[in-house]
């Protein structure tokens, strides 16, 4: 199965997904922040990349295009609260899969599907 990185400051949030997406079969790395999301990426290779866009420390669309430099062929998902007034901003950084909180995981699942299937 893919691994899988999650971001998100939201510890409950991360141990859910973390927990629902190992049930499903994926390995699952966290990260709490941006910087050590980067860290991380920079010594593991991702299928998909799962990341909330409002993180103390490091602003969240500085940190995708990091991400994306270090895992260009990864796939991006970005989880907001704020949907469609982030969307212009995601798309000028090459994001083009995004989720709106709260999630529904049947959707992330059916989402992770339809990337892994495209790649």
């Amino acid at each position: 199965m893919p691994t899988v990185l999650v971001i998100d400051d939201e510890v409950e949030i991360l141990t859910l997904l973390k927990e629902l997406l190992e049930r499903r079969g994926y390995r699952v790395m966290t990260a709490e922040r941006g910087k050590e999301a980067l860290r991380i990426a920079e010594h593991h290779y991702f299928a998909i990349i799962l990341t909330d866009l409002k993180m103390p420390g490091m602003d969240g669309f500085k940190m995708v295009e990091k991400l994306r430099q270090l895992q260009p062929a990864a796939k991006l998902i970005v989880m907001s609260g704020y949907g469609q007034q982030v969307e212009p901003t995601l798309t000028e950084i090459g994001v083009e899969n995004y989720i709106i909180k709260p999630i529904e995981f049947d959707v992330l699942l059916k989402k992770f599907k339809e990337l892994l299937s495209s790649s």
